[in-house]
């Protein structure tokens, strides 16, 4: 198992032109839990997102986890097909690998306290 690191919620300005790559199904409790708070919650912040989290990982390659077009917030034990987004396909494997824990890594939040 290989070790690298996750920033999360740490270059909003590195997600623009970032797109649909594909999708996770878990819930909004597993995320939490394991990348810590989202950038923004249940706030519609951009329209059609009410919750996001934005990863950077080392070799520079950004992804965002969002919810889409949801008239309510999801309730935390929801299972739902979160899309990942992206510049590139590759991190739609990245980012099922971490939440099915077949890559380790250090995931360090600016939210978190």
């Amino acid at each position: 198992m290989t070790t690298s690191k996750i920033y999360v919620n740490h270059g909003a300005s590195k997600v623009d032109g970032t797109h649909l790559q594909g999708y996770v199904h878990t819930t909004k409790r597993d995320l939490k839990c394991l990348l810590g708070k989202p950038l923004f919650e249940d706030f519609m912040a951009y329209d059609k997102v009410l919750t996001e989290w934005i990863l950077e990982f080392t070799d520079g390659l950004v992804a965002t986890i969002y919810d889409w077009k949801l008239d309510e917030a999801l309730r935390m034990d929801d299972n739902y097909e979160w899309h990942i987004g992206g510049h590139k396909k590759e991190v739609v494997e990245r980012v099922q690998d971490l939440i099915t824990g077949d890559t380790e890594y250090e995931i360090k939040n600016e939210k978190r306290s």
